[in-house]
C-alpha cells in the first residue's frame, strides 16, 4: 500500500511539474515567426529573402538588420504538442535585428517603425492576409512626441525621421 501511494505521488508530481521543464511548454500559440531563414526553410515556411537598402536615419537611433525574409505564417496546436500548421493563405515579412529592438534606446516610446510590429526580442514582422508580400516595401521610422500631461507617446504628431527599403532578393540559381 505504501509503495502504491509513493508511485502515485511520483506520477502526480511528474504530471504537474515536468511540463514546466518541457521544451515545448513555452511555445507561442497562434501565429508565429521563424527565428531565422534557416529555421523557416527547415519547417517549410520560407518564401523568399529581402535585402535592406538605403537605410537613412536623421537621428542618433542605431540598429542593425541581420536577416529579412518572407514566410507563410504558422502556429502550434498546443504548448505541449510540437506539431504546427502552416497557414498558406497568411504570410508575413520577418525582420531580425542584431540587437533586441526593444533594447535600442527609445524604441516604442520616442520612435517606432511605421508598419513593423514587435513579435519577440529581435524579431519584427508585417502580416499579409490572402496575399504574398510585395517585392519592394518602404519602412518609415517615426519620431513620437511624448504627451507632457500623460507621459505617453502621442501618435497624432508622428514625424518621419528615417526610412529604409526592403527589396526582394533575386535568386540567381533559378533558370
Amino acid at each position: 500500500m505504501r509503495t502504491k501511494l509513493f508511485t502515485i505521488a511520483i506520477m502526480l508530481s511528474q504530471t504537474i511539474f515536468l511540463p514546466s521543464c518541457s521544451i515545448f511548454y513555452n511555445r507561442n500559440l497562434g501565429s508565429c515567426s521563424s527565428s531565422s531563414i534557416e529555421h523557416a526553410r527547415a519547417i517549410g515556411t520560407f518564401l523568399f529573402e529581402y535585402i535592406p537598402n538605403h537605410i537613412k536615419i536623421n537621428d542618433s537611433i542605431q540598429f542593425t538588420i541581420k536577416q529579412v525574409f518572407a514566410e507563410n505564417q504558422y502556429g502550434y496546436y498546443s504548448h505541449l504538442d510540437p506539431s504546427y500548421t502552416i497557414k498558406i493563405n497568411k504570410s508575413q515579412i520577418v525582420v531580425i535585428t542584431e540587437k533586441k529592438i526593444d533594447e535600442v534606446k527609445g524604441y516604442s516610446n520616442t520612435w517606432i517603425f511605421s508598419n513593423l510590429h514587435y513579435d519577440n526580442p529581435g524579431i519584427l514582422s508585417i502580416e499579409y492576409n490572402d496575399s504574398i508580400p510585395p517585392d519592394t516595401i518602404r519602412i518609415d521610422i517615426l519620431r513620437r512626441d511624448i504627451n507632457s500631461v500623460t507621459g505617453l507617446a502621442d501618435s497624432q504628431n508622428d514625424e518621419i525621421i528615417g526610412h529604409f527599403t526592403l527589396i526582394k532578393k533575386i535568386n540567381k540559381n533559378v533558370h
